[in-house]
Parts: C-alpha cells; sequence; structure tokens
C-alpha cells in the first residue's frame, strides 16, 4: 500500500514538472493589460515619417531659408506665418522669372515674389532683423559677421561679366543664392568697398536664373 501511494506520488510530481517547462502556447491573448509585446513587422521601417505626418518636411532641415520661408513654398504657409496684411502688384510680365509674378510686401519688413499661376515663392527680401536666414544672419550684422557664417561653407557666386566673385554673393545648393546687400541707397545689388565693418542692409534669397 506505502509502495503503491509513492508511485502516485511520483507520477504527480514528474507531471506538474513537465507542465511547468512546455513551452508557452504562442496564441496567447496579447490585448491582457500590462503585457507588453514588441514585434518588427516585415518591410516596416521603424520610426519612419509618412507623409503628411508630424516630421514631414525633415529633408528640408538646413535648406536655405529666409524668415523660415524657403524658395518653392506656396505663399498659402506664408500667410499662415505672417497674415495676409501686405500690399500687392501684380506683373504680367515675367522679366527674369518663369512666368507673371506678384511683388506681395509686408510692413514687418519682408517682401515676396509669388508666381501667379504657381502660387510658389520665387524670390525672398528682407530689410529688418526680424527675418533671419537659416544660418541665424540678420539685417545689421556686420559683413565680417556674414563671412564667418557663409563663406566657410559657400562658394562666392561668379560674375557673369567677368567681374569675379561677388561680394556678399553665396551660391548655395540647388542653384539658389542669398545676397547680402551693404547699401540700399545706391539701388544695385553689387557691392563696392565694403569694409569688415560695413552692416547688412538687405538679404535676398533667390536662384541664380533670375540673374543677370
Amino acid at each position: 500500500m506505502i509502495k503503491r501511494l509513492l508511485v502516485i506520488l511520483t507520477s504527480v510530481f514528474l507531471v506538474s514538472g513537465c507542465a511547468a517547462n512546455a513551452p508557452q502556447d504562442k496564441n496567447a491573448n496579447l490585448d491582457k493589460p500590462g503585457q507588453q509585446v514588441e514585434m518588427d513587422l516585415p518591410g516596416t521601417d521603424q520610426g519612419q515619417t509618412k507623409p503628411g505626418g508630424e516630421g514631414q518636411g525633415t529633408e528640408r532641415e538646413g535648406s536655405a531659408s529666409l524668415g523660415n520661408i524657403h524658395l518653392g513654398d506656396s505663399f498659402g504657409e506664408v500667410e499662415k506665418a505672417l497674415g495676409k496684411g501686405y500690399k500687392e502688384t501684380l506683373h504680367d510680365e515675367p522679366g527674369h522669372f518663369p512666368e507673371a509674378w506678384y511683388s506681395r510686401e509686408y510692413d514687418k519688413g519682408i517682401k515676396f515674389i509669388v508666381g501667379k499661376d504657381s502660387g510658389k515663392v520665387l524670390e525672398i527680401d528682407a530689410v529688418t532683423r526680424e527675418f533671419a536666414t537659416n544660418l541665424g544672419a540678420k539685417v545689421g550684422d556686420t559683413a565680417e559677421k556674414i563671412k564667418d557664417l557663409y563663406a566657410v561653407k559657400y562658394k562666392p557666386f561668379e560674375s557673369r561679366h567677368g567681374d569675379g566673385p561677388l561680394e556678399g554673393f553665396y551660391l548655395l545648393d540647388d542653384g539658389q543664392i542669398m545676397i547680402f546687400d551693404y547699401n540700399r541707397e545706391d539701388n544695385q545689388l553689387v557691392n563696392t568697398n565694403v569694409k569688415p565693418d560695413s552692416k547688412v542692409e538687405m538679404i535676398r534669397l533667390t536662384q541664380s536664373q533670375y540673374l543677370d
């Protein structure tokens, strides 16, 4: 009798041990509160930003801008940022631009050239310190500071008339040009007699193809 009881107890312990070491059911309920499951699905790029998502626009991080506006931006984006309080002039003749265009100027000290048909920003001018470039340059900065910011990163733009590199003109990516004008009163973009302490009076972001 005692021997039979020992055999039964041994069998119970063996069955219990096997059940404890058995693999978990793959079809367990994953919705159970407190249970955390990390899964890498095939073809899924973890952290990838989808079009229209929060990270949209990261491709433009570090690209040229003036007042946080880029060439090619929709003017609707400008209105969201600055409002609709601007003076508008229509120019039916394209001139240097690829289409007829509007000049839209804000009292805050920034002006945009906007394509009539495309509605895109073609050129930006800033004349107050409120609107900085993506590298932090502002109206009122000295020529020495501008060189510290731009000359180490970009090449000067070469005159198409054989006059060599133009002071204050920097050739950026994709044919864009950042221009720092040190004398607005002479009504020309080309700078002369620039000294280290000369101060920026106007900043222009444009495309090289729009220049003479």
